[in-house]
């Protein structure tokens, strides 16, 4: 088993700055995240923890090659 990723979507900033992704994450009316993995082939079990009140995962992208960049990130697939 792999260490956990953690995730640190806002920036700890002073008190009274704004975090350097303040516009971007207004302008797309939230944060995200991307983390990259290198896997071999076999089962993967993926665990997710929202440890802070309020976080939403709305999206979730796995990538096994062949997905293009866009704004809003490939199609929905019902293949889970």
């Amino acid at each position: 088993d792999a260490k956990p990723t953690t995730a640190q979507y806002v920036p700890i900033v002073d008190l009274g700055t704004m975090p350097g992704n303040w516009k971007t994450a207004v302008q797309n009316a939230g944060y995200s995240y991307t983390a990259k993995h290198a896997v071999t082939a076999g089962a993967y079990v993926l665990n997710l923890w929202a440890v802070e009140p309020g976080v939403v995962f709305q999206k979730i992208v796995v990538d096994l090659g062949g997905a293009k960049t866009n704004y809003l990130g490939p199609p929905e697939s019902m293949r889970i």
